[in-house]
């Protein structure tokens, strides 16, 4: 899943709560409902083994995909008190921060070194269990494109 879908589902459920807490806990469920469904990705092969020269394009793609994420996010806090834009932000933050651990744990090296690592570690085997294993792309493009169309609703017409 794209990091903008996740980051707007998060802020979006969180728009709706009463609470930091529940801010964070619907930010974190959302993450790992949205990545459970069938869905499109980029790659992140060349990050992933640990070849920075060679992931400039990947780097580039999560700079976009953060700039429009944060583009959305401030276009949603607009006329929002300071209460309402706290939650929001904090539910797009926690709805992104699984992913941020993911990307964390690829670029450490050594991941028994100490107890973070190796938390980072068993989250993204984890993290990597959650994902829908449908490889049918018609799938995939079908229900990102429906999940868009919701959020496109739920922004919309809120």
């Amino acid at each position: 899943m794209i990091l903008s879908i996740h980051a707007i589902v998060g802020a979006v459920l969180a728009s709706n709560s009463n609470s930091i807490g529940q801010a964070i806990i619907l930010g974190l469920v959302s993450h790992y409902f949205l990545d459970s469904i069938p869905h499109v990705e980029y790659t992140i092969k060349n990050i992933q083994k640990g070849d920075l020269k060679t992931a400039i394009k990947e780097f580039v793609n999560i700079s976009i995909d953060l700039i429009v994420s944060l583009a959305i996010l401030l276009y949603l806090i607009q006329n929002k008190n300071f209460d309402q834009t706290i939650l929001i932000l904090t539910g797009s933050f926690f709805a992104l921060l699984p992913d941020g651990l993911y990307f964390i744990d690829c670029l450490v090296k050594n991941k028994n070194r100490n107890i973070f690592t190796k938390f980072l570690k068993m989250h993204s085997d984890f993290h990597a269990k959650t994902h829908s294993n449908i490889a049918s792309f018609k799938i995939q493009l079908i229900t990102q494109i429906i999940i868009a169309l919701a959020l496109l609703f739920f922004i919309l017409f809120k």
